[in-house]
């Protein structure tokens, strides 16, 4: 996601972005985000970013992105974000003509190099299903809203605890399965602050064959309604990176808790 935000900022102009808060008090903030993922990256790779972008309401644009492998035949990655402009207090403003002429005017491409994967520190959520969350100041940009491209790693915490950390490893490492992300749709519907309490509360939604699909939530613990919306779905790969069916031993597990979740939904009735 990080890439793709970079380069729709560079559509529209680092400083004129800038400019435009530090002038008038106008940003340009992601509400919904789809990606679909076709094939990986690796540390080494050479990636171009190909966006276009288009107005679909006085206050909106729509950003049509891919990830091109250099000397490759397709993209690896497709997306579509949606983007609102907003005054301090949040409200819809119209999108000022120079970002709109800028955007339309053409196709934008820029080059993207895969940083080497971080080491993963920290502990699992103590949660198994609603995983508490603490923000960080890193974790937001200059108006201290939380960046919209972080929800994914939050996501990503929060599911592992449905599975276990023993199990996800034994998978691994014993069978040489993995799980990799092919699609996620994420809707922003407020702004997360640096203040807020909030948590992650996931759910598993189906699965088939190859592929099982989440559902997970951010919420203010004193909200009434989620503060982001995600679904991403996932299938299994072997070491070479091939798919692979859903391993019985997760099957069966997934199995029990969908029964689970069914119960409960009855119960709540």
């Amino acid at each position: 996601m990080e890439y793709l935000e970079q380069a729709r900022d560079e559509l529209m102009g680092i400083s004129e972005l800038q400019a435009l808060w530090a002038e008038s008090g106008t940003k340009l903030s992601t509400y919904r985000v789809e990606i679909q993922y076709r094939e990986g990256a690796v540390y080494g790779d050479k990636l171009q970013v190909r966006s276009t972008a288009h107005q679909v309401s006085p206050s909106q644009l729509r950003f049509d992105q891919e990830i091109w492998k250099s000397g490759g035949d397709k993209a690896i990655v497709v997306a579509q974000a949606e983007v609102r402009c907003l005054d301090r207090n949040g409200e819809q403003v119209a999108m000022p003509d120079g970002i709109v002429a800028r955007a339309a005017s053409y196709p934008f491409a820029n080059d993207a190099e895969p940083q080497p994967w971080p080491d993963a520190t920290g502990d699992a959520a103590p949660a198994r299903w609603i995983s508490p969350l603490e923000l960080y100041f890193e974790d937001t940009d200059h108006t201290g809203i939380v960046h919209q491209s972080n929800y994914l790693k939050y996501f990503e915490r929060a599911r592992q605890p449905c599975l276990g950390k023993e199990m996800l490893a034994r998978l691994w490492e014993e069978d040489g399965i993995g799980w990799v992300v092919i699609k996620a749709v994420l809707q922003y519907n407020n702004n997360v602050q640096y203040k807020d309490d909030i948590e992650i509360r996931t759910r598993l939604k189906k699965s088939s064959t190859f592929r099982t699909s989440f559902t997970q939530e951010v919420w203010s613990k004193s909200g009434d309604r989620p503060m982001v919306e995600g679904e991403v779905e996932l299938c299994n790969v072997s070491r070479e990176g091939k798919l692979i069916k859903v391993p019985p031993s997760v099957k069966a597990e997934i199995k029990k808790e969908l029964a689970r979740q069914k119960e409960a939904m009855k119960a709540a009735a």
